[in-house]
């Protein structure tokens, strides 16, 4: 019996209730293997303040955001070609 079935058997004998313990368990070690996904999950918090043209920018956007002054994605992937 591989790996892979013998998993498969464990699961299935476990009850409903903690078989969702397992997934999350098994999506941590999963991320934990990916380089990537752990040096996101363990990257330093930005808390470098924001500069005043930064924040008109973002006050700028959410003006747009709030008036609908939005571009489709279709419209932006059509222009890029994509």
């Amino acid at each position: 019996m591989g790996e892979a079935d013998r998993l498969v058997q464990l699961f299935e004998r476990l009850p409903e209730s903690a078989r969702g313990e397992l997934i999350d368990f098994a999506e941590f070690l999963a991320r934990k293997a990916d380089p990537v996904g752990w040096a996101l999950d363990h990257a330093p918090i930005d808390d470098e303040p924001l500069s005043d043209e930064e924040r008109a920018a973002i006050a700028e956007s959410e003006a747009d955001l709030a008036a609908g002054r939005t571009i489709p994605l279709e419209q932006i992937e059509a222009e890029l070609g994509l």
